[in-house]
């Protein structure tokens, strides 16, 4: 809750900065996410430098793929529609000029934890096995209400290894019924998406 408030209080400090912000449509459907200008909060600018908003996102369907190489602002934008989806169900204006989103009633993610002493892959394969065993605690009627976010799919593994862990958690997840936006550097996942 602190957080909430804390995100409302920066808010309503930049909304007469010239930073765009608005007060998120709420739609009903496929249609997770749709945001002109969005600004990542998350990261603070060097001195003399400025942060570029993503100029438009659009994610529809039930699968959404960020596919880039590392540091390419995959997890940035990630967070961000994480953020944008949070703040407007909370009814706090997002950093952007446009934005529409569709509500849903749980979010769950699984981001590399770097202070871990577990291996990464045994950390992800821990993170996504709880993700698993939340939504398995679930009513099938409230699935489409869930959304999953998953950080790096596929990290840690050789080639052979990705597709025999990522495959199978992606296939399970689409058969329960729930929304999923994930990022991957593996150019054989994203193929398997298609």
């Amino acid at each position: 809750m602190d957080d909430m408030l804390t995100l409302k209080k920066l808010t309503y400090r930049v909304t007469g900065l010239g930073v765009d912000t608005c007060f998120p449509t709420i739609t009903d459907g496929q249609q997770l996410v749709t945001a002109l200008n969005l600004r990542p909060m998350r990261l603070t600018p060097k001195e003399g430098k400025t942060i570029s908003p993503f100029s438009e996102i659009s994610f529809n369907g039930r699968i959404v793929n960020l596919t880039g190489r590392n540091n390419s602002g995959k997890s940035t934008l990630m967070l961000s529609v994480l953020d944008l989806q949070i703040m407007g169900q909370c009814g706090i204006p997002v950093f952007a000029r446009e934005a529409s989103i569709s509500p849903r009633s749980r979010i769950m993610l699984s981001f590399l934890d770097r202070d871990s002493d577990q291996s990464t892959f045994a950390a992800k394969v821990v993170k996504d096995m709880g993700i698993m065993e939340e939504i398995l605690k679930l009513k099938a009627e409230d699935l489409k209400d869930v959304q999953v976010i998953i950080d790096e799919m596929g990290s840690a593994t050789d080639q052979c290894g990705v597709m025999a862990v990522a495959t199978p958690l992606i296939d399970w997840l689409y058969h329960h019924g729930v929304s999923v936006i994930m990022s991957t550097q593996i150019p054989e996942l994203s193929e398997y998406l298609e």
